[in-house]
């Protein structure tokens, strides 16, 4: 998928979240103004769960355009750099997930590692030592798990003796 249509579906995905928390507070606040005969007990459930209802849903929102913008930011102002596959494992407990450890560098030199999680049919066929696509802004890193490119494969490690 390409940076922009990721930056629009995070948005669109965003902006309907934000959507059903604010629906859900617009009931919530229907409900108390305008039903007069119905027990308390039952208003107060009803208000705290489309109280907790909206509360998720805001977060998501927020949070799904949040990570879009930073996808974006990354894409565009970041620089393609190598970034050396430490680890690739499937996660334990199932069979869809695993994680990959990849290691690279900033801008500063300093190594970092990044840690992802992500379906285990994008990463099984990577192997501990190759080199994959990284985007490097900063000191934060960036690998479109969903289109993996292999820049180098593994090197053979040389003992001097």
């Amino acid at each position: 998928m390409k940076p922009k249509d990721k930056l629009i579906s995070s948005i669109i995905i965003g902006s309907f979240c934000i959507f059903v928390a604010l629906m859900a507070a617009g009931i919530g606040v229907g409900l108390l103004v305008g039903v007069k005969n119905v027990e308390p007990e039952r208003m107060g459930i009803a208000i705290i769960v489309l109280s907790v209802f909206s509360i998720l849903f805001l977060f998501f929102g927020i949070r799904s355009i949040v990570r879009g913008v930073k996808t974006y930011r990354m894409f565009t102002r970041g620089r393609i750099r190598e970034a050396k596959v430490l680890s690739v494992a499937p996660l334990k407990g199932t069979s869809l997930q695993g994680q990959l450890i990849i290691s690279f560098y900033g801008e500063s030199g300093n190594e970092n590692q990044l840690i992802l999680t992500t379906l285990w049919t994008h990463i099984k066929k990577l192997e501990v030592g190759q080199y994959i696509e990284c985007y490097v802004n900063g000191e934060s890193g960036y690998v479109d798990v969903e289109n993996i490119k292999v820049v180098r494969e593994k090197q053979e490690e040389i003992d001097f003796e």
